[in-house]
This record gives structure tokens, sequence and C-alpha cells, in this order.
């Protein structure tokens, strides 16, 4: 169990270093709107270190939830929330990180 708890805390230390040094190499504050735009750039521009450790930022985000929810419920039923919580903030993440426009639907 030890070991679980070790690779969570491992995970989230390295989604907010990854975070702190993509935000660091672009020069920008610690804001929201820099993250997004930061994060809205990574996708534009995938090769450049910076955008490396953004898109590193944002898996370990989406999965972060499923790394606390069963590292805290793995023996109980309560699992299966971990998951389908997991599930619907990857998929609010994603929407609202990356929107697409009406022009681009058509």
């Amino acid at each position: 169990m030890i070991i679980l708890y070790s690779i969570t805390f491992f995970m989230t230390f390295l989604c907010f270093l990854c975070l702190y040094l993509g935000l660091k190499k672009r020069n920008l504050e610690f804001k929201l709107k820099n993250v997004v735009s930061s994060l809205r750039l990574s996708v534009q521009k995938p090769l450049e270190l910076a955008s490396i450790y953004m898109l590193i930022f944002f898996v370990i985000l989406i999965f972060l939830p499923l790394f606390w929810g069963l590292s805290l419920f793995l023996k109980t039923d309560a699992n299966v929330l971990a998951v389908l919580i997991t599930m619907a903030w990857g998929y609010n993440l994603i929407k609202y990180t990356f929107p697409i426009s009406k022009e681009e639907k058509k």
C-alpha cells in the first residue's frame, strides 16, 4: 500500500513540476488564463520543450483523480466512483481547455 501512495505523490509532484517548468520556459506568471493559453499553444507547437512540459502536465492532470481515488478507495466499492469522476473530469477538462468553435464544426 505504501508503494501505491508513493506513486500517487510522485505523480502529483511531477504534475506540478511540469506546470512550473512549462510556465517558466515561456516566461509566464502562474495564472489560470496563462495555463490555458500555454496548453493551447502546446498543441499547436508540440516539439518545443515548454510544450512537452505542458502536455505532460495536462495528461497527468487528467488522470490525477484516478490516481488519488484508487489509492484511497482501492479495497472498497467507492473505486467505481473514482473511475466515473475521472471520466467526467477528463471530458470537461478537454472540452473547456480546447473548445471547438462553430466554424470548426462545419
